[in-house]
């Protein structure tokens, strides 16, 4: 099924989606860069970057957490339609709709257990290797980047539901 939720998630959040996938691919650019960097300085024999693990691990947070309202919102988002590509659109709206629900509880729990764990590691004093940095660092981005897919995922949801019992779509006319 290939629904465009944009159209309903409104001009802001759409504008924030777009800005965060851009920070994730931004941030990709420049640890690709980083890497390159740090093999040809290591080449000509001099010392490795400090710090390269943790902008490494930074940028994948960023990638994951940062892109995935992103794909949620324009659903380009894994979808596995061995079971349901013989039903009808209707039908896979509604299956559709339940995923997306479900899928905000989950991202909810892992967003709660994220912040717990990293405000626990935090007040324990634990810092980076590399430059001393707070697990704070790479749980905050983590955290808003769940928060706003679960939202993502529910605005989907609750439009996908929407959408299944509008007279517009029972008219036939979209779909």
């Amino acid at each position: 099924m290939n629904y465009d939720w944009q159209e309903y998630i409104g001009r802001p959040l759409n504008t924030s989606l777009r800005w965060m996938a851009d920070i994730a691919a931004f941030a990709l650019v420049f640890l690709m860069s980083m890497v390159i960097a740090d093999i040809v300085i290591r080449t000509f024999g001099f010392r490795s970057f400090d710090g390269l693990i943790e902008v490494a691990s930074l940028t994948v947070l960023l990638c994951g957490f940062f892109g995935m309202p992103r794909c949620f919102a324009i659903n380009e988002h894994i979808i596995i339609d061995l079971f349901t590509q013989k039903n009808r659109p209707r039908t896979n709206q509604i299956i559709d709709s339940f995923w997306l629900f479900i899928c905000v509880f989950f991202l909810l729990a892992v967003t709660y257990s994220m912040l717990l764990d990293g405000i626990e590691i935090h007040e324990a004093g634990e810092r980076t290797e590399g430059w001393g940095w707070s697990p704070l660092v790479f749980v905050l981005p983590a955290v808003a980047g769940a928060i706003i897919a679960a939202l993502v995922c529910l605005i989907a949801s609750v439009n996908a539901w929407r959408l299944r019992w509008s007279k517009y779509y029972e008219a036939g006319e979209s779909g």
